[in-house]
């Protein structure tokens, strides 16, 4: 009974993988998040946890359309390097902002922990705007990479 995050996201399997010590990577398409507001005891043999959840509503307000778009914008901007010398030329623009951000903050390579915090952020603005973040710091350090050692 390892601790798990207060945070978490209701899922549809798309994609299971056996792996050779029993284990499993599993692709989810996210549906609904969600906060843990407690846990059930565990049935005598039960192998799996059971959890009282509350939904999360991340319906985006009016006053948060225009600085979504534009935190979009910045994303794609930021994004664009990635689809150089592919066949795709851009991200999909009939995409509702939301789900392109949710969709991102899911399959774009950031560690664990930065696509836990991210989940975490309340609302697809804020999510943007951390991401754009970790971007930006990950291209920074990718950039000064060159310069280990030296003192600035």
């Amino acid at each position: 009974r390892p601790p798990v995050y207060r945070i978490g996201c209701t899922g549809l399997i798309t994609h299971a993988e056996k792996l050779d010590d029993g284990r499993f990577n599993l692709v989810l398409r996210g549906i609904e998040k969600f906060t843990i507001l407690g846990e059930e005891d565990p049935a005598i043999g039960q192998l799996y946890r059971r959890a009282i959840i509350a939904p999360i509503d991340e319906t985006i307000s009016q006053a948060d359309r225009d600085p979504l778009r534009e935190a979009r914008r910045t994303l794609e901007g930021l994004l664009e390097p990635l689809f150089e010398g592919t066949m795709e030329s851009r991200l999909p623009q009939n995409m509702p902002d939301d789900d392109l951000i949710n969709a991102l903050a899911q399959y774009l390579d950031f560690d664990p922990l930065e696509k836990q915090a991210l989940l975490e952020r309340m609302g697809p603005l804020a999510r943007c705007r951390s991401m754009i973040e970790l971007l930006e710091m990950k291209a920074l350090l990718k950039n000064s990479a060159g310069d280990a050692g030296l003192v600035h």
